[in-house]
């Protein structure tokens, strides 16, 4: 139980600090809440409203970021790119030729699904359908 506490405060004292732009903006907000604070995700999905969406395959197809690589900065939560380390040893060759790569295909389905549920009904109305 107090090592599940300290996971929580970790993730809650991130939160405060995390900007609309970061790519784990979602999680975070859902954290927040699901953890007791009241925190609404409105200044987020207005966020979202103001940027545009990219081509279908790109990386920028969503209104949201999937990665640190460009505009976001690398958050304290992540350290440094040269010190991130691939969980399988099939995956240590895409850490050591495109960390942001490794970062997209880990973090791509989370990020995309923690958005996603984001965009209810009335932020789909502000942000568009693609959200």
């Amino acid at each position: 139980m107090l090592s599940a506490q300290r996971g929580i405060s970790a993730v809650l004292s991130a939160a405060g600090s995390v900007p609309n732009v970061d790519p784990l903006a979602a999680f975070f907000v859902r954290a927040r809440r699901h953890f007791g604070e009241e925190f609404e995700p409105e200044a987020l999905i207005a966020h979202w409203a103001s940027r545009s969406v990219g081509t279908l395959a790109g990386s920028d197809r969503y209104r949201w970021e999937l990665t640190h690589k460009r505009g976001t900065g690398i958050p304290p939560y992540a350290g440094p790119p040269p010190t991130w380390q691939a969980w399988r040893a099939s995956e240590a060759a895409v850490v050591q030729r495109d960390t942001f790569a490794f970062e997209e295909s880990l973090l791509g389905p989370i990020v995309s699904f923690e958005s996603a549920a984001r965009c209810s009904t009335g932020a789909r109305a502000r942000c568009g359908s693609r959200c």
